[in-house]
Parts: structure tokens; C-alpha cells; sequence
């Protein structure tokens, strides 16, 4: 499968771009006088968290092994994106 010119099997695990270079392009960036494309990410990344926070308040909707472990693989990942995001804008929180 192909997504914005990139075959997903060539993509990195983790890297958030696809282009093997750990996301150091998105890294550059985000450190562009605004920080514009990184607060995006952060706030396109929150909205997974706030998704799977509304799946998990929900009675018996991750009850099935499989979502389950899809939504807290998607909550583990995304926070660990949001924190590196805000670490490379000098947000550490």
C-alpha cells in the first residue's frame, strides 16, 4: 500500500514520515519559527488519545481482545509522539 508516495512496507517502525530518517525532516520542521506543523501533529495525535479515551469509557466496546489491544498500542504511541513533539518545541511537560 502506497500512502502520500510512500509504500508502507518501507516505512519505519516509529518513524513518523516514513523516510527512514527517524522523522528528523518533521523534527526540522517543528523547529521552524513557529513550531506550525509540529503543534498540528500534537494536537492531530491528541485527537487518537481523546478517540481511544472515548472508546475505553464506553461500556463494553474494547471488550474484544483484538480493539483492545489496537487502542492501547494507539494510546502508548501517540503519547509517546506528543511528548517527543514537545520536547523538540522546548515543551517539557
Amino acid at each position: 500500500m502506497t500512502m502520500n508516495g510512500i509504500d508502507a512496507r518501507d516505512a519505519d517502525a516509529g518513524d513518523a514520515d516514513g523516510r527512514g530518517d527517524g522523522g528528523a525532516r518533521i523534527a526540522r520542521a517543528g523547529r521552524s519559527s513557529t513550531g506550525c506543523s509540529s503543534i498540528g501533529m500534537i494536537k492531530h495525535h491528541q485527537g487518537a488519545i481523546d478517540m481511544v479515551d472515548v472508546l475505553f469509557k464506553s461500556c463494553g466496546a474494547a471488550q474484544d481482545e483484538t480493539v483492545f489491544k489496537f487502542a492501547s498500542d494507539v494510546y502508548a504511541d501517540q503519547s509517546i509522539e506528543i511528548r517527543v513533539m514537545n520536547e523538540m518545541l522546548g515543551n517539557h511537560q
